[in-house]
C-alpha cells in the first residue's frame, strides 16, 4: 500500500500560498505553545458541560504534533497527517492540521480537520487566506 501522506503531498499545490510551509520537528515547541494559546481562545476552546475549558495536555498535544512532523512516530497511523504553518521560526502566525482517520467501525479513511487557527490579530488577513487555501488544497487531493 502506498503512503497516504506522500500521495497527499504529491498533489499539494500551495503555489499561491507561499507563506505556508509544512511543520517540522524544529517547530514542535512553538506549535505546542500555539496550541496552548488556541486552547485558551474563547472562540475555539473546547468546554465541558459547565462551560469550563478541558485541562490542557502538553503530552497529548506533543504526540498529535509529532504525528505530522515525525515519520513513523505514531504507527500504525504514521504518515497520515499534514500540519501547515504560517510564519518564520520563532514567529508562527497560525497553523492548520488535517489527518487521515479511520472510523471506529471501518477500515475506510476520511480526511479530518483537527484545527485551523490563526492568531486573532491576523484573522481575515492574507496569511489567514493562504493557510485556508493550502488546507483546502490538501482536502481536495
Amino acid at each position: 500500500m502506498s503512503n497516504p501522506k506522500t500521495n497527499m503531498l504529491d498533489s499539494l499545490d500551495c503555489s499561491d500560498a507561499t507563506a505556508v510551509r509544512l511543520a517540522g520537528p524544529s517547530d514542535e515547541e512553538e506549535l505546542v505553545d500555539m496550541v496552548r494559546v488556541m486552547h485558551q481562545d474563547a472562540e475555539w476552546g473546547v468546554l465541558d458541560r459547565d462551560g469550563v475549558p478541558f485541562p490542557f495536555s502538553v503530552e497529548k498535544t506533543r504526540a498529535t504534533i509529532q504525528r505530522a512532523t515525525q515519520c513513523n512516530r505514531n504507527a500504525p497511523d504514521a504518515g497520515r497527517a499534514w500540519l501547515g504553518i504560517i510564519g518564520e521560526p520563532g514567529r508562527l502566525q497560525g497553523s492548520a492540521y488535517v489527518a487521515l482517520q479511520e472510523p471506529s467501525m471501518s477500515d475506510g479513511l476520511f480526511l479530518a480537520e483537527l484545527w485551523s487557527w490563526v492568531r486573532p490579530d491576523l484573522r481575515n488577513s492574507p496569511a489567514s487566506d493562504a493557510l485556508i487555501a493550502c488546507a483546502t488544497s490538501v482536502s481536495s487531493a
